[in-house]
């Protein structure tokens, strides 16, 4: 059993090894990895949760991280996960197959608004995160969170359709992270650094900006005092680290979960991303 849990019918859950460009420009750090996704429908002769379903169920850690989907055949990943699982259609419920829109809606998001204004080819990134586990959310406001439909709709059903509870973690609060993050993966985040040798960093959201700065190794210099900061014309700045006995640029910019919000955020990005400062 994996110390990080397993996923609604029984996939474990594990860390994720960076994604590295045999020549990296740039290295992208993100905060955790996100999951592989299908739509579940409950079966018809047990009692199902509220939803009778959940549209976009974690199953599986992601393929790479930040992987965006392209070119991937759906049909034949979900093939293989049914048959490493034991998933019996009708049994077990049904799942669509057609891909959940959030499967590589992260690495679409970062390499079109993110890697493309910078003329950065996604071939020659590499990618990798500060904690490197995927953690399920729970309910922000009024929308479901993944945890609460797991807990909501396939839990209660697991014992009867012979598969255990989902045990994957929750996600840390954003206070919380970095400090656990640096504690726990920090070495192993150092060697992605180093190994990739990039002129260029860039990070994404808060939480990474919070972890890189408990990492003296780094000799961190942010481009301006806290994050909140870059709510600002300072947004797109860029800052520095030291990686291999050298200075390298460090440009922090929002979480992609941010954009696609209207707000300051969105608003500050989509004039960075039309024209960006220099740092290449």
């Amino acid at each position: 059993m994996s110390e990080w849990g397993a996923f609604p019918f029984g996939k474990l859950n594990s860390v994720r090894p960076a994604r590295r460009a045999k020549k990296a420009d740039a290295v992208v750090i993100g905060v955790y990895p996100s999951a592989w996704h299908v739509r579940w429908v409950a079966p018809t002769h047990r009692p199902a949760g509220p939803a009778g379903g959940v549209q976009a169920l974690a199953v599986d850690v992601e393929p790479t991280v930040f992987w965006d989907g392209a070119r991937d055949d759906f049909g034949t990943r979900l093939a293989k996960w049914k048959r490493d699982v034991g998933f019996r259609d009708g049994e077990h419920g049904t799942i669509a197959s057609i891909s959940p829109a959030g499967n590589g809606s992260s690495g679409q998001k970062l390499s079109s608004h993110y890697l493309a204004p910078l003329g950065l080819s996604p071939d020659n990134v590499t990618f990798t995160d500060v904690f490197p586990v995927y953690m399920a959310h729970t309910r922000s406001g009024s929308s479901r969170g993944q945890l609460d439909a797991i807990r909501e709709e396939y839990d209660p059903l697991a014992p009867a359709l012979g598969f255990a509870a989902s045990t994957l973690p929750d996600r840390m609060s954003r206070h919380e992270l970095p400090r656990v993050a640096a504690e726990r993966f920090g070495a192993r985040l150092l060697e992605d650094l180093a190994g990739a040798n990039p002129s260029l960093v860039i990070t994404l959201g808060e939480e990474v900006w919070a972890t890189l700065q408990r990492l003296p190794q780094l000799r961190a210099q942010p481009p301006v005092t806290d994050f909140d900061a870059l709510k600002s014309d300072s947004y797109g700045a860029v800052g520095s680290l030291w990686l291999n006995a050298r200075r390298v640029d460090w440009l922090p910019l929002v979480h992609p979960g941010l954009l696609g919000r209207a707000g300051e955020w969105e608003t500050l990005h989509a004039a960075w991303a039309v024209s960006p400062k220099s740092v290449l």
